[in-house]
């Protein structure tokens, strides 16, 4: 997201608080040498931003990320040896072990030095760019092969560039890929090629390379943009804490945690998950190269303010070991927007986050455990109870302890590292009562039980609305027609139902394809779906379909039956939901009788 901008990193050490055994180097953006005067401090002592940094974090070891190379002068300074890295060679040869890594980011291309084009003639002079770099164009890979000289001669140790970072994005010199000409093919044949020009200049093997769009996909599907395993080392993203989806609203006054968890569940995770499983499909390791809250009463940006529930899914989805986080970098800089939280550049307006923050990534970790965690609330359904609670400031995860009597919770817990503020229990007794007290953890100990809450799982009657067809009409339910279709006559219907007045039949004189379906919520676990079902037979298809409930389609063949049998599957449900439908595609005359659909 900025321009100009400098990071921290900082190896996470193996007694922090994390979600499961890992470690990451963490990193902040500040400013780069044209902003920030006193880089090194005086000598040996790291007072300028670095240092205050890393006092303020306390930690021990602290590397640095630096955007030196973005806008149409600083990209030819920066490849052209106007020394723009130099200070940070100097801090990295100066510190050693206590600043491990330097990230630099930089542009993918020269940008437009016609600051006065019009809007077309920078679309034409990128796309021209774009076809130039795809051809190895020698002058503009000349400078790439600068760069990474550069890199060697300054005597950097060990290098990560993000090239091009948030090139879907379409507010920097090298994107608006949606309107370019052969793409993806150009861009990917561009990115090669800078990346083997610069391999190649790189005697000491100093660089990695980390292909960063932004989580949003925000005008290209970056995926189809990706490079290829033998020019990527590590995948990254930048991701901040206000949602596309609309959940937050815009002013000074601070969300609702309701809205906080929307925006996370819904929006925010979904986006950066798309990118750890591309990560895990190639093999890769992630940066997140810019992430962090947002300032409120941003109007282009309504965010989720003080939000340290976001700072806490954040740290636990980075500490999971199935991510493969290699470095994370906090963006502290007030450059884009708002997001500091070290008093640096002034109070910090997220107080909450900001203590929170030294807890989860500082060397020191937490003084005190964690407050009794509150809002624990239970829900039957058949063979299990589904637990939910408030999010916990300072519980980096939770244990939960069951007992069939109240008061009676066992002392050791039925689960223990639980990170979300969730948890189902399966594999009950139906007509058993359950009771549960949960408790916040983290690297000082455990906290105070919580309130106990109890629930009795029952077999429900059914899920499903209207699922007899008794409303007298097809309420709840939903139908699809195929194009084709003749005139299908499909209703509730008074004559031969199974059981009440009313039933569902499917008809027509004519070839027809439809489909009748019903999407509902269910609890996640098993679940069995039954009809009873009478069929003319001799159709293309007739068939119940169970899906959208996180794994593959069930299809159950309704055979010809000229009297009322029962149809039945089980699907292990992972999403919340799933939806029951019945799909024929017949000849004239054929015919479908339907009554008493059972979801439970």
């Amino acid at each position: 997201m900025a321009a100009c901008a400098l990071g921290i990193a900082a190896l996470l050490p193996a007694s922090k608080p994390a979600a499961a055994a890992t470690s990451f180097e963490q990193s902040v953006y500040l400013y780069n040498q044209a902003y920030d005067l006193n880089l090194n401090g005086p000598a040996g002592q790291g007072t300028g931003n670095w240092g205050s940094y890393r006092s303020w974090l306390g930690v021990a070891n602290l590397g640095a990320e630096a955007d030196p190379g973005w806008g149409p002068g600083d990209w030819y300074d920066c490849c052209q040896h106007v020394n723009w890295n130099s200070p940070w060679s100097t801090m990295q040869q100066r510190y050693g072990a206590n600043l491990p890594t330097v990230i630099l980011g930089m542009g993918q291309m020269p940008a437009d030095p016609n600051g006065n084009d019009s809007w077309n003639q920078k679309l034409a002079w990128e796309d021209a760019t774009w076809q130039a770099e795809a051809n190895n164009d020698p002058t503009i890979m000349s400078y790439f092969a600068n760069y990474a000289q550069e890199v060697n001669s300054l005597g950097f140790k060990k290098v990560i560039v993000r090239l091009g970072y948030e090139f879907d994005g379409g507010w920097n010199p090298f994107g608006n890929l949606n309107v370019m000409s052969n793409m993806p093919n150009n861009y990917i044949a561009a990115w090669r090629n800078i990346v083997n020009t610069m391999r190649a200049n790189d005697p000491n093997h100093l660089i990695k390379f980390c292909w960063n769009p932004t989580d949003g996909n925000v005008q290209v599907w970056a995926p189809n943009f990706y490079p290829g395993d033998a020019y990527v080392d590590y995948i990254g993203i930048d991701t901040y804490d206000y949602a596309y989806g609309g959940v937050y609203p815009v002013g000074t006054t601070q969300p609702t945690q309701a809205q906080r968890d929307s925006a996370w569940f819904n929006s925010e995770l979904p986006r950066i998950n798309v990118f750890a499983d591309l990560a895990r499909t190639h093999g890769k390791p992630m940066v997140i190269g810019e992430w962090g809250l947002w300032q409120l009463n941003d109007g282009s940006h309504p965010s989720g303010g003080d939000n340290t529930s976001y700072l806490q899914r954040m740290y636990n989805w980075m500490s999971d070991p199935n991510n493969h986080v290699a470095a994370e970098c906090y963006f502290e800089a007030p450059a884009d927007g708002n997001s500091s939280l070290s008093g640096i550049f002034g109070a910090t307006t997220f107080p909450k986050s900001a203590a929170l923050y030294k807890q989860l990534f500082g060397d020191a970790g937490f003084t005190s455990v964690p407050p009794v965690p509150a809002g624990l609330s239970a829900t039957a359904a058949s063979g299990q109870v589904s637990l939910s609670w408030d999010f916990t400031g300072g519980a980096t995860s939770y244990n939960i302890y069951r007992g069939t009597t109240a008061g009676g919770e066992s002392a050791t817990a039925i689960a223990t590292g639980v990170t979300a503020t969730s948890y189902v229990n399966t594999g009950l007794t139906n007509g058993t009562r359950y009771y549960y007290k949960i408790k916040g953890v983290n690297s000082k100990g455990a906290s105070a039980y919580s309130s106990e809450v109890n629930a009795t799982p029952v077999v429900p009657a059914n899920y499903l609305v209207n699922p007899g067809f008794e409303a007298g009409n097809l309420s709840g339910w939903n139908m699809w027609v195929g194009g084709n279709s003749g005139a299908a006559y499909a209703s509730n219907y008074t004559g031969d139902a199974r059981t009440g007045s009313w039933g569902y039949t499917n008809w027509s004189t004519s070839p027809y394809e439809l489909t009748l379906y019903q999407q509902v919520t269910v609890p996640n676990g098993s679940h069995t779906i039954s009809a009873w079902v009478k069929n003319s037979g001799g159709q293309a298809a007739c068939q119940m379909i169970v899906q959208y409930h996180g794994g593959s389609p069930v299809t159950v063949n309704i055979p010809a039956a000229s009297a009322w049998i029962k149809i039945s599957t089980t699907v292990n449900v992972t999403t919340g939901t799933l939806e029951v439908s019945f799909y024929s595609h017949a000849s004239g005359n054929q015919w479908l009788n339907l009554d008493d659909v059972v979801v439970n």
